[in-house]
């Protein structure tokens, strides 16, 4: 029953992931955001952080490591995206790292 659930849940999240403009930014949103400016990229950086949340639920740790690790590098003061990174390394095993201001 358990199984059903997680393959619910993941189905439910890669047709999240999957819809029109939840992948990609828009041409407009680029350009209305002056490139990766600002809003660009924290708009990106959100992003990013859908796919990470959609490679952590096919337990793909790694990737999602290095997902959310590029929505930091876009907006560093996301505290969800810290939070999420350390989650996918926990599932990882992953006890032995540190990340300083830098991340």
């Amino acid at each position: 029953m358990r199984e059903r659930e997680r393959e619910r849940e993941r189905e439910r999240t890669r047709e999240r992931a999957s819809k029109p403009g939840t992948n990609t930014i828009s041409r407009e949103g680029r350009e209305q955001s002056g490139g990766l400016g600002g809003i660009g990229r924290r708009v990106m950086a959100e992003e990013l952080e859908k796919k990470g949340n959609a490679a952590f639920v096919d337990e793909d740790f790694e990737e999602a490591v290095n997902l959310y690790t590029k929505a930091l590098d876009l907006d560093s003061t996301n505290a969800s995206f810290y939070i999420s990174r350390a989650a996918a390394h926990v599932k990882l095993e992953n006890f032995t790292g540190t990340y300083g201001a830098d991340h």
